[in-house]
C-alpha cells in the first residue's frame, strides 16, 4: 500500500494509434479515494473528453496500464467496464493492444435522452412543445446574423433536399439536416444538441407516420421543401428576426400537427 501511495513520474509509454504524443498517466494515489475504480475511470474519461485520447486510439495493454497507474487487474478491469458502459471505449477481443477509444457523440446523448423520456412516461406532445420552444428563436438568431456564409450553406442544403424529393427516406434525412443546420447557424452549440436530441426521438414518430400514409409523404415532402425555400428567401430579403422567427414557428407547428394527428396521448415509450 505504501508503494501505491507514492507518486511516480508520468510514464512516457503510449497508445498505439499514432494520434499525437504518447499517452501520459499518473500513478493513482490510493489514499485519494476509497474507490480506486472511480479514480481510474475519471482519469481515462477526462483524457477522452479533452481529446488527449481520440476516437480510434487504442489504450495501452492491461499490463502496461496496471504498471502506469499502480492498480490491480480487477480494479483496472472494473474501471474499463465503466467506460465501456458509457460507450467511451470498445474492447478489442483477441488483440494485443488495449481497448479502442470512442469519442462522445450526439447520437449517444440523444439515445440516452430518449431512454429517460421513455422511463418517465413523457408524451410525444411534450417533446413537440419543447422543440417549438427551441427552434423558432434559433431561426430568428440566424436572421439577425445576416451572414452570407450562412446563406450559402442553407442553399446547398436546399439543393440536397430537392434532389431527394422522390425518395421519402432520403428527403426525411435531408429535411432533418436542414432544420439542424438552422439551429447550428444560430451559434449556440448547446441548443444545437437539444435540437438533434429532439430529432432522434421524433424520427421514430416520422417513420410511423410515413409508413401509415405513404401517399401523403410525397406531397408533404414538396410542402416542406417549399417552406424551407421561403425561409431562405426571407433571409435573402433581409427580413427582420421577428418575422423569420414567426415564420419558422408556423412551419414547425404545421409539421407537428401532421405528426400528432391521431396520436394524441401517445408516449415516447410507445415508439420504441
Amino acid at each position: 500500500m505504501k508503494n501505491m501511495a507514492s507518486r511516480a513520474e508520468p510514464s512516457t509509454a503510449g497508445h498505439t494509434a499514432g494520434h499525437g504524443p504518447p499517452l501520459r498517466l499518473e500513478r493513482v494515489d490510493a489514499f485519494r479515494s476509497p474507490k480506486l475504480t472511480a479514480v481510474v475511470a475519471d482519469m481515462l474519461r477526462r483524457k477522452i473528453i479533452t481529446g488527449e485520447l481520440q476516437a480510434g486510439d487504442n489504450l495501452p495493454p492491461e499490463p502496461e496500464l496496471m504498471a502506469q497507474l499502480g492498480v490491480s487487474r480487477p480494479t483496472l478491469r472494473e474501471a474499463l467496464r465503466v467506460l465501456e458502459s458509457e460507450s467511451l471505449i470498445r474492447p478489442r477481443r483477441g488483440s494485443r493492444s488495449g481497448a479502442e477509444v470512442c469519442a462522445p457523440s450526439v447520437e449517444l446523448s440523444a439515445r440516452y435522452m430518449g431512454f429517460v423520456l421513455q422511463h418517465q412516461g413523457v408524451s410525444i406532445e411534450d417533446v413537440l412543445k419543447a422543440r417549438l420552444v427551441v427552434e423558432p428563436p434559433l431561426a430568428g438568431l440566424v436572421a439577425a446574423a445576416r451572414n452570407k456564409k450562412h446563406l450559402s450553406a442553407l442553399q446547398q442544403a436546399l439543393e440536397r433536399e430537392e434532389a431527394a424529393l422522390p425518395d421519402n427516406v432520403a428527403f426525411g434525412e435531408a429535411s432533418i439536416i436542414f432544420h439542424e443546420l438552422v439551429a447550428e447557424l444560430a451559434g449556440i452549440e448547446t441548443m444545437t444538441l437539444c435540437v438533434r436530441q429532439f430529432n432522434w426521438v421524433l424520427a421514430r414518430l416520422t417513420e410511423d407516420v410515413e409508413s401509415r400514409n405513404p401517399r401523403d409523404s410525397s406531397s408533404g415532402n414538396a410542402r416542406a421543401h417549399r417552406a424551407h425555400v421561403h425561409f431562405v428567401e426571407l433571409l435573402q430579403q433581409r427580413s427582420s428576426a421577428d418575422t423569420v422567427e414567426q415564420y419558422w414557428r408556423a412551419h414547425v407547428e404545421q409539421i407537428d400537427q401532421r405528426l400528432i394527428q391521431g396520436r394524441r396521448g401517445l408516449k415516447v415509450v410507445d415508439l420504441f
